[in-house]
């Protein structure tokens, strides 16, 4: 690390609250957001795996700008969930990484039924 540079933690606290935003996503938006989130999470996924603190997905390469489009929203909605996408070399998977505090996986399950 520099000097002059603080060490920060992207990992939200113990007493973050995991909840929805109401109105997160613009009202004129969130039927948009919806089915991009069933179609990826039913037609696009190609593997999913349940991890302690969320879950992570993994898609063709060629499905970046939707997951990009996703999380760009979702964050709005879900501002204790951390999102990771990672993009492999050579036109490799693409995994997507949905964690959190203790019990995100539980309130994703409630939440998100097409997720598990």
């Amino acid at each position: 690390m520099q000097a002059g540079m603080k060490q920060t933690s992207s990992k939200p606290s113990a007493s973050h609250v995991i909840a929805c935003v109401p109105g997160g996503i613009p009202a004129d938006e969130r039927d948009a957001h919806l089915a991009l989130l069933s179609r990826l999470l039913t037609d696009d996924v190609r593997e999913r795996l349940a991890t302690p603190d969320g879950y992570a997905f993994r898609f063709d390469s060629d499905m970046f700008d939707d997951i990009a489009r996703y999380v760009s929203n979702e964050r709005k909605c879900c501002p204790f969930l951390d999102f990771v996408i990672e993009v492999a070399s050579d036109g490799g998977p693409l995994w997507l990484r949905l964690t959190g505090p203790s019990s995100t996986r539980e309130f994703l399950d409630r939440g998100m039924p097409a997720i598990r």
